[in-house]
């Protein structure tokens, strides 16, 4: 599944915005049918089980970046198949029914949205139908992102790019882009360097882009930002959980009679997982007869999100510390966090940057003032972000202001208020 949303992105990152990843001069000509049907060329699968190599084998986040890091079991000179046995269907050679029945597959998983700027369904609202070809082009109309097209090809804004992408420092379980991306230098991302790419770093450069250019108010009116926001943003909802549950282990069956002589690999097993991870992930500190502190490599600004008087804050810690409550032949352990909370944005300066009606990207702007100091229990820990400084008066706003990239697997919803 990975492969699919990993072809979108890298498609966006070469074809639309215009960046170079170490590919030879042919592959710049655009892409095949072909090309989009199988979403990623077996290169890049190879990128991908590099990538893998370095990832802690107890990380079990899922989503789009544990799906990142996991094989999707192509690589014939692993398995040692023989030629008989490689001349078995596989996702990339997809007949005409399992095209129909992957079709089938996606639409019974909700996964329909609308082209409009909110992403999140509100309290009573309907579920979007489908958009035909006029009602989308009233919506998506691209006459106004020529000027867009290939956003990175312009050597001003790739620096921006290049230095937002050394500059932001991410934690060591997620990893860095390398700082030459978009170039020939920078070599061929891995399936999560675009990821982190797009996720991450892309944004905070088209926000400066943007602001260096006197556009510096309602980031989100821009069709082309809208466009992206769309690729990054995901909601999974319950119903949308269930439908995973039945299809992979419809899939893992139908694949153990179909494909006999193919072994069976761990990436089924880990599959069958997959959409209880994308449900369990929410918290990225576990704890239970043990507890887990933030590791010495951390290498982030320490920012995280957490939970306050049940809404979700964000700021950045100041000191890390344990008490002992209880017996004293039996004291219990507590790990607590101080955090130095960021001053929300007054209501009327909300909507100056339109990021609110998009949650679901995991993108926040609040005041670089600190508000207070909270006291947090590891429990009320929800995961890890970045804290990005915006240039003067961005989004119209005159405070300083900072940009969250939240790096957790949950959105802000509509707790902030």
């Amino acid at each position: 599944m990975h492969n699919i949303f990993l072809g979108l992105l890298k498609n966006h990152g070469m074809k639309v915005f215009g960046m170079k990843t170490g590919m030879l001069p042919d592959d710049d000509k655009g892409m095949t049918n072909d090309d989009n049907d199988k979403g990623l060329t077996d290169d890049d699968d190879d990128d991908d089980d590099d990538d893998d190599d370095d990832d802690n084998p107890e990380d079990s986040d899922a989503k789009t970046s544990g799906c990142n890091d996991i094989d999707d079991g192509s690589h014939n000179e692993d398995v040692g198949l023989s030629e008989e046995e490689t001349s078995l269907p596989f996702p990339g050679h997809q007949s005409e029914q399992a095209k129909y029945d992957l079709s089938f597959a996606l639409e019974s998983m909700n996964l329909g949205t609308d082209y409009l700027g909110e992403t999140s369904l509100q309290d009573g609202q309907a579920s979007p139908e489908f958009l035909d070809d006029k009602e989308l082009s009233e919506h998506e109309s691209v006459s106004n992102c020529k000027l867009y097209s290939r956003f990175f090809t312009e050597s001003r804004h790739l620096n921006i790019l290049q230095d937002i992408t050394k500059t932001i420092p991410l934690p060591s379980w997620i990893g860095q882009v390398p700082g030459e991306v978009g170039t020939q230098k920078g070599g061929r991302l891995t399936a999560h360097e675009w990821f982190v790419l797009f996720q991450v770093i892309i944004f905070p450069a088209m926000i400066v882009a943007l602001c260096k250019e006197g556009k510096k108010t309602k980031f989100t009116e821009h069709k082309f930002v809208q466009n992206v926001l769309h690729l990054i943003s995901m909601e999974v909802t319950t119903e949308d959980i269930r439908s995973l549950h039945y299809h992979i282990q419809s899939y893992c069956n139908g694949y153990l009679k179909i494909y006999t002589p193919l072994p069976v690999l761990l990436n089924h097993h880990m599959a069958l997982h997959l959409p209880d991870c994308l449900v369990n992930q929410k918290k990225s500190v576990t704890h239970g007869d043990k507890l887990y502190s933030i590791q010495d490599h951390h290498k982030g600004n320490c920012t995280v999100l957490y939970h306050v008087k049940n809404r979700i804050q964000c700021g950045q810690i100041n000191e890390i510390f344990i008490t002992k409550p209880g017996h004293q032949n039996k004291p219990k352990s507590q790990l607590w966090f101080e955090i130095n909370q960021f001053h929300d944005l007054k209501a009327p300066e909300k909507s100056k940057h339109g990021l609110e009606n998009w949650p679901d990207a995991r993108f926040m702007v609040v005041y670089t003032e600190k508000k207070k100091k909270d006291l947090v229990h590891v429990d009320e820990l929800l995961g890890p972000g970045i804290a990005f400084n915006t240039p003067k008066d961005c989004f119209g706003i005159k405070q300083p202001r900072t940009l969250i990239i939240n790096l957790s697997r949950m959105s802000f919803g509509p707790t902030q208020s």
